[in-house]
């Protein structure tokens, strides 16, 4: 899911009607349980992207240290690195690698994701309680309580 198609869906699921409070509270552990699902899934994304991010990591630092043989460099389909760097510079190299802001790109956009899925939850945890204030509201103003 993308993530103008997560906040679609947030901004959908969001709408209470108020002219059927009922079913809106009974709506609402269904989506309580649809966004468990994407979080989870979102999180298990975000855990292998950090992961292949530090493999990457390692396999730059190989590459720019000269370490990495030969079986791994056509493994990879890598060029052994021309650049005689200083120990100092390694890190520097590798972060400003293409691939690496690439993934980086990706796990940013995946946290992002996964934070608006969390903080829609803790909305959802007080959803009950709202729909019972509004209900409370309308008995009220009708002369009911």
């Amino acid at each position: 899911m993308n993530l103008e198609d997560l906040k679609n869906n947030i901004t959908k699921d969001s709408i209470v009607d108020d002219t059927e409070l009922g079913k809106e509270a009974i709506r609402t552990p269904q989506l309580h349980g649809k966004y468990l699902n994407i979080l989870s899934d979102l999180k298990l994304t975000l855990g292998k992207q950090v992961n292949d991010l530090a493999v990457l990591k390692l396999r730059l630092w190989k590459i720019y240290t000269g370490k990495a043989s030969q079986e791994e460099l056509q493994e990879w389909g890598e060029e052994p690195s021309d650049l005689t760097l200083l120990k100092t510079d390694v890190e520097k190299f590798i972060e400003a690698d293409k691939k690496v802001i690439d993934l980086k790109s990706k796990v940013l956009l995946n946290e992002t994701k996964v934070k608006m899925v969390e903080e829609f939850i803790k909305a959802l945890n007080n959803r009950n309680f709202l729909i019972k204030s509004a209900i409370d509201w309308h008995k009220m103003s009708q002369g009911i309580i």
